[in-house]
């Protein structure tokens, strides 16, 4: 029944976004078929061999979207979507500061939502991040330990499963709008490791805290919503050298269509892949929004 309906939702020709999953009313369990889903196909391959993933995926997707409206809800663009599949409409593939934000939370809400079913024993293939268990410093009387939050395999599957869908939604921009997308998705995955935090449990006597544990957490997605939405807040522009756009006259004297505007970006050229880095100061007319350099874990709390 469920899969009749999905099909009577959108004809299967129809371009559509895996954003459509965190507006659709209609489950998604997990024996749902793939392929009636508005997926690329390199999407629709990772759902049909990890088709547990997918409830993950539709939260993230609802996450994304929420925090959005969240963040904009006194602006005069307040992140409203649409009924199209594209769920966002023009804003998805306009360049504008705007898609640069929405392509950044909806990656981030992804890397979330799977991160936290890693920990909560949800995804066989991974479970706490025990990487940093056995280390510690004797000096400050802490070591790791608990259950950090396995953000790696969060991250990987959120760029396995986004950046695809990305080269498609961004076709009709060429490589500049590809560019940019892929970049802003990038910085909203590593603003979820940026506002990660160390949590610490005392172990003494009488309470002493003669040594602690400790673990990392992701922060609540509010906080990594408001974190994109500072960066948003602080662009800055960069010059490029791209080449001047005319508009040409058109039969009659009428100017021809006005050339799309160039996209935006969120800055994490300090942690982003170099292809990305290195084309992004090709472009002219970015508003760039800094995110900062990720640095070691530290052991805070107590």
């Amino acid at each position: 029944m469920i899969l009749l309906i999905l099909f009577s939702l959108y004809p299967l020709h129809c371009r559509g976004s895996w954003m459509w999953l965190g507006i659709t009313s209609v489950g998604v369990p997990e024996k749902v078929a793939c392929a009636s889903l508005p997926l690329t196909n390199r999407q629709k391959e990772l759902c049909r061999r990890k088709p547990h993933l997918l409830p993950s995926i539709k939260e993230g997707a609802r996450m994304g979207i929420a925090e959005c409206q969240t963040q904009f809800r006194h602006e005069r663009w307040n992140c409203s979507t649409t009924k199209e599949l594209s769920v966002f409409g023009y804003e998805l593939t306009s360049g504008t500061k705007e898609t640069a934000f929405i392509y950044a939370v909806m990656a981030a809400g992804l890397v979330h939502t799977v991160t936290r079913s890693c920990s909560a024993g949800n995804v066989t293939e991974c479970a706490c991040d025990a990487g940093l268990q056995g280390n510690s410093s004797p000096g400050e009387g802490w070591h790791w330990g608990g259950c950090s939050d396995h953000i790696q395999y969060g991250t990987a599957l959120s760029r396995s499963f986004v950046d695809n869908a990305v080269r498609n939604a961004s076709a009709k921009g060429g490589d500049a709008l590809l560019t940019m997308n892929q970049h802003n998705s990038e910085a909203g995955r590593q603003a979820v490791a940026k506002t990660m935090s160390t949590d610490c449990r005392c172990h003494g006597v009488s309470g002493s805290c003669a040594v602690k544990t400790c673990w990392r957490t992701m922060a609540p997605f509010e906080r990594v919503g408001r974190f994109l939405k500072e960066r948003y807040e602080a662009g800055v522009q960069v010059q490029g050298r791209a080449k001047r756009k005319v508009r040409r006259k058109e039969p009659g004297g009428a100017l021809g269509r006005r050339p799309r505007p160039a996209p935006f970006a969120l800055d994490s050229t300090a942690v982003v892949r170099p292809p990305l880095a290195s084309q992004a100061p090709r472009l002219t007319g970015q508003v760039l929004l800094v995110l900062p350099r990720l640095g070691p874990p530290a052991a805070t709390g107590a």
